[in-house]
């Protein structure tokens, strides 16, 4: 699972990066994220509802982030 996450996490990056913001919510899907239960996916929805101007759902994402993690520390300036 760990080694699904990292590539997961890896083209979620590569998405957002070239603003392929639909792209990234279809990459993370509701169930995906259930699955790996990993506060840096929801983080980089999080990121991608941010960039859509869809705050509400880049809170819930980052809520569950905090609600995996509750020491999650942002350690990128991606946003």
């Amino acid at each position: 699972m760990k080694k699904n996450t990292n590539n997961l996490r890896k083209k979620a990056e590569e998405l957002f990066d070239r603003e392929k913001y639909d792209d990234v919510i279809n990459l993370l899907t509701a169930e995906v994220l259930e699955t790996q239960k990993d506060a840096e996916l929801y983080v980089w929805r999080g990121f991608t509802w941010y960039n859509k101007k869809d705050y509400d759902k880049a809170i819930a994402d980052y809520n569950k982030a905090l609600e995996i993690n509750p020491n999650y520390e942002l350690v990128t300036t991606q946003v």
